[in-house]
């Protein structure tokens, strides 16, 4: 009883404590020890400017808390192990203390729309978080980069994502996405295309060559049976 107890008292002067060393810098872990772990980051952006984040921290399984900087403005945050089992956190502002209960890995996953911004037909996703060893920025598959902030590690392009690797935990890239009507018009250029026939002209054929045919057939054969009785006729 008495180890729970202390633990129920020490946990919230804990939290206290590296929310007081988190921010003691301009969005720097400042607490000793503190970047002993790997952080990548992936975002996913989709054509509305949403984008999906994760924070994925690999850390040695001794600490007890960790404190992570949070990019942008968190919606529908989720803080999960390695095994998708839920932590406790506390978010206070961009700093985010999460009990790991000796967890190896640390996943922080939620949308955010503040990543993003748009002037004309160009969007533009910014990430900046020093704490990063590498960013992941996966933007649609439709999509025509127009600028970056530096040369990517890695870009593999998709039917659905572009994914561009970083090295280091700042990078930015700008894309246009092309239009539904751009793309309808397109479609309509390259298809083939069958002309209509001028009104009128589809009723004269079946004139011609339809109902009136079946006329002359039956006349010929009046005609010919007309002969045939006027010979039989003549022989008598």
């Amino acid at each position: 009883m008495t180890l729970r107890v202390t633990r129920a008292v020490l946990a919230p002067a804990l939290l206290i404590t590296l929310f007081l060393c988190a921010s003691a810098a301009t969005r720097q872990v400042a607490c000793e020890g503190q970047k002993d772990w790997a952080m990548t980051v992936d975002v996913t952006v989709y054509p509305d400017g949403w984008a999906d984040v994760s924070l994925i921290v690999d850390l040695s399984g001794e600490e007890a808390f960790v404190v992570l900087p949070v990019l942008g403005e968190p919606d529908l945050l989720l803080v999960t192990d390695g095994d998708g089992l839920p932590l406790n956190y506390t978010l206070e502002g961009d700093v985010l203390a999460v009990e790991t209960l000796g967890a190896s890995r640390v996943v922080a996953s939620y949308q955010t729309s503040s990543l993003t911004s748009r002037e004309g037909g160009v969007w533009e996703v910014t990430v900046d978080l020093d704490q990063a060893d590498e960013v992941a920025i996966r933007i649609p598959g439709d999509a025509a980069i127009v600028g970056l902030s530096s040369a990517p590690e890695d870009l593999v392009p998709g039917a659905d994502w572009v994914t561009l690797t970083f090295d280091g935990g700042s990078a930015w890239v700008a894309y246009v996405l092309e239009a539904p009507e751009a793309a309808l018009e397109s479609a309509q250029a390259g298809a083939e295309v069958t002309p209509q026939p001028e009104e009128g002209e589809g009723l004269l054929e079946e004139q011609v060559f339809g109902l009136p045919l079946l006329w002359v057939a039956a006349a010929v054969g009046v005609l010919i049976l007309l002969l045939a009785a006027v010979l039989a006729v003549s022989r008598r």
